[in-house]
């Protein structure tokens, strides 16, 4: 099971499967985020900017995370911060 909150009670299956979908997109952007940029990563988490390190590579996915997923389902759910936190900031909430 994806790291993060359990997803919302009483979704329809539908509704569910699109919460699932955007999950699993997230943690993917992530996760390529966190491969591609090791260096940059483990660079950023020493240094506490691990933000400013990857800001465009981040910025990168939200794009095309809100694009699949859709603007206002991508800002009103918290899949993608949860992804960045659990990969690319190895657990701690600095997003």
């Amino acid at each position: 099971m994806p790291a993060g909150l359990p997803l919302p009670s009483g979704l329809s299956p539908e509704e569910r499967s699109a919460h699932e979908k955007a999950r699993r997109l997230a943690r993917v952007l992530a996760s390529d985020i966190s491969i591609y940029n090791r260096e940059k990563k483990e660079r950023g988490i020493r240094e506490g900017n691990l933000v400013a390190m990857l800001g465009y590579e981040i910025k990168k996915s939200w794009e095309i995370y809100k694009e699949r997923v859709g603007s206002e389902f991508a800002n009103s759910t918290p899949y993608f911060r949860d992804a960045l936190n659990d990969l690319l900031a190895d657990g701690k909430k600095i997003f």
